[in-house]
């Protein structure tokens, strides 16, 4: 989504800027871990987001007003069932990730939905080794995923400005 032209206010100053992008969103969610709580705050998704649910036979119920919000979004989901064990999901999910990275790039912001710490290593790996935006949160924030880039050329003042909104 491109918009044009629109007045930015930061650091008590306020900028004109010709050009901004909000990059797609790319969620991997360990529903074992997060359940029906991580998916709390679906609006805001659009058709150009991608949603993965990652579940087992120990976690496989998902509400119904979840399953509406996603097909109201008209959002790109998948439910991907994996076999239960000792981290088995987690294996799947980062697996799946790394994947998803390779064939997107950096099309995406990817996010992690997780209360489980073990995936953090591996992503501040793909930050800072990879400059991949990737991130992860106990439960959807649609708008914290966001990322601002304004364009290079938006004036001399902001030249390069990238604001990441992160909660």
């Amino acid at each position: 989504m491109i918009v044009d032209s629109f007045f930015l206010s930061y650091n008590d100053e306020t900028k004109y800027v010709k050009e901004i992008v909000l990059m797609a969103n790319c969620f991997f969610i360990d529903f074992e871990n997060v359940h029906n709580a991580g998916l709390s705050n679906l609006k805001g998704l659009t058709k150009d987001d991608l949603f993965y649910i990652f579940y087992t036979v120990n976690a496989e119920s998902i509400t119904l007003d979840n399953l509406n919000l996603l097909n109201k979004s008209c959002c790109k989901y998948d439910l991907i069932k994996v076999p239960a064990g000792s981290q088995s999901l987690d294996m799947h999910l980062i697996s799946f990730v790394g994947y998803a990275i390779g064939i997107h790039g950096k099309k995406y912001n990817y996010v992690v939905i997780s209360k489980d710490k073990d995936y953090d290593n591996i992503i501040s790996f793909w930050e800072k080794k990879c400059g991949i935006s990737i991130k992860r949160q106990t439960s959807i924030n649609v708008i914290s995923a966001k990322t601002i880039i304004t364009s290079p050329n938006a004036n001399s003042n902001n030249k390069g400005l990238i604001i990441k909104e992160y909660s």
